[in-house]
């Protein structure tokens, strides 16, 4: 191994490469996991209180039948209208799959924010 200052310096610098040959690793279950630890839902995962369901050819995770996590690349109105519909407590929507819509984004907050103003506990998050 070469002792050099430059070398030390690229290997302690250089980008690390990390396997990615886990077939999850990147998708949507893997971003559920990671959301429902972070936000303290660990029994969620040691239960199969988990659902999934298509809904206008969305895949959406259910947990316990009122948080709603819409995790794909791409969102539409008509998925969230049909959430409202339902009365969750929680929705958590992924940054990507608004794909820069700030428009129905904005949107989608404000709806979430009028059922909570109808005395109906509503927490919308984009992650």
């Amino acid at each position: 191994m070469e002792k050099s200052k430059e070398a030390l310096e690229e290997a302690l610098f250089a980008t690390p490469v990390f396997p990615t040959s886990n077939p999850i690793h990147g998708t949507e279950e893997a971003m559920l996991f990671e959301v429902l630890l972070k936000s303290g839902i660990e029994q969620a995962l040691a239960t199969k209180e988990i659902k999934e369901e298509t809904i206008f050819g969305q895949k959406v995770f259910i947990a316990y039948d009122s948080a709603y996590y819409v995790l794909g690349k791409s969102h539409t109105a008509e998925v969230f209208d049909e959430i409202m519909k339902r009365k969750p407590s929680l929705v958590i929507a992924r940054e990507l799959g608004f794909s820069g819509n700030d428009v129905l984004k904005a949107n989608v907050h404000a709806q979430f924010r009028q059922m909570k103003d109808s005395n109906k506990e509503v927490r919308f998050l984009v992650v």
